[in-house]
């Protein structure tokens, strides 16, 4: 608090969401209502959105992800040292919630061995890479 002034900083917002907060002042076990806020918006991210679970794996794990608009979607599967070890997705997506199975297998069906692999999402003009742990 500083003077007449007060800030509130909403460290849980979610994007894409709409709150309204009701401002309470209190004083010992007395609350006092201030005021309620009007809607207050918070922006949908624009960048896609990728996780996978469960993580670590053994066999297989969900990978999901979000658009923000209608892209072309390119989904691969990398080793630690940076090979391409299978293509999942690669075509145009709706804005929307995906999700894809990753059986822990190479393109040629072969099981890779335990390790960290990474996922690649390219979307429009953004690439979110999320790691992984296969644990055989």
């Amino acid at each position: 608090r500083k003077g007449n002034s007060f800030s509130f900083t909403d460290e849980t917002s979610l994007s894409g969401i709409v709150y309204t907060y009701r401002i309470e002042y209190r004083s010992g076990n007395r609350s006092y209502m201030l005021f309620t806020t009007e809607p207050v918006g918070v922006p949908a991210e624009k960048h896609p959105r990728v996780q996978s679970h469960p993580n670590p794996f053994n066999p297989s794990t969900t990978i999901s992800y979000e658009l923000s608009s209608r892209s072309h979607v390119r989904l691969d599967i990398y080793d630690a040292a940076g090979r391409r070890v299978i293509k999942l997705v690669d075509g145009v997506h709706e804005e929307g919630l995906y999700r894809i199975v990753w059986n822990g297998r190479d393109s040629n069906g072969v099981q890779v061995a335990s390790g960290i692999y990474f996922s690649r999402l390219r979307a429009g003009g953004d690439t979110v890479t999320k790691k992984m742990v296969l644990i055989r």
